[in-house]
């Protein structure tokens, strides 16, 4: 071989090591990201929230566009501002944590709707419900998605627009108990005692320790003059809190009312 096609053979061999060494740093970069991310999820699951921010942090120090791992992140820091951990400053990091994930992956629902909730917590309604309309074009199946912006909307008292959004909830997860008594404090506002009462009992159907459910489906009831079912929805409060005084007033309403208690007054209005 001459001595230019050497110094070819040794340059291309450089160029060829050079590459592999470039690869090879970041596939050692992408599974040292994995691992942390990994140990950052195993900890979430434990509980064991702030081991698992070193490890989210480790992640994106490994590598700054893992999505997931700025998600993650996200969601501790939204979790230690429920256990009013510096609650301003957690939501802050949060929504700092969400936003960077967006910016790797804006397609993401989940990461919407959680940037919503953030929004939701700051008092920032409008900006709460943009994230939320947005997590719904993505993913139009999104219950919880559609469950929040109809809070976002009954907040606002815009009931029409909550209805639907609850509905639409329920179309996807009929199983959803705050959604079937948020639905039916609104149909108790518009007077539909008959389709208020549905929503409560499916509501505590659901969750029969909901103490919400069951005075409400109390007070339907007689309003409708069905005493007796009203007085056992009064006591299913009080064995559950006996010291809940709106069903300790309801009940000291309704006995005298019912057969078994003395005259039954049905007419009398509560």
């Amino acid at each position: 071989m001459s001595s230019p096609e050497r110094r070819w053979g040794v340059l291309f061999f450089c160029f060829f090591a050079t590459v592999s060494c470039v690869i090879s740093d970041e596939q050692q970069t992408a599974e040292h990201a994995k691992t942390y991310y990994d140990l950052g999820i195993e900890h979430t699951n434990k509980g064991h929230m702030s081991t698992a921010q070193l490890y989210f942090e480790n992640a994106i120090q490994a590598d700054p566009t893992h999505a997931k791992a700025h998600y993650n992140l996200g969601s501790v820091h939204g979790q230690h501002a429920k256990d009013n951990t510096d609650k301003k400053a957690s939501l802050s990091r949060a929504k700092a944590s969400f936003e960077a994930a967006l910016k790797i992956d804006p397609q993401d629902a989940k990461t919407h709707y959680n940037l919503g909730n953030v929004h939701d917590h700051e008092k920032n309604l409008e900006q709460a419900k943009a994230n939320m309309q947005t997590s719904l074009e993505l993913d139009p199946k999104y219950a919880k998605a559609h469950y929040t912006l109809a809070v976002l909307y009954h907040r606002e008292k815009k009931l029409q627009e909550a209805k639907a959004s609850y509905g639409t909830a329920l179309e996807i997860n009929p199983k959803h108990a705050k959604a079937h008594f948020n639905l039916g404090t609104i149909h108790n506002v518009e007077n539909d005692l008959e389709q208020a009462k549905l929503s409560f009992e499916k509501a505590a159907k659901l969750d029969p320790w909901d103490t919400d459910s069951h005075n409400n489906l109390g007070h339907i009831l007689t309003q409708q003059g069905d005493m007796m079912t009203a007085m056992e929805h009064f006591e299913r409060v009080l064995d559950i809190n006996p010291n809940d005084e709106m069903a300790q007033e309801n009940l000291g309403t309704v006995m005298p009312l019912t057969h078994e208690y003395g005259e039954n007054v049905v007419d009398v209005e509560l």
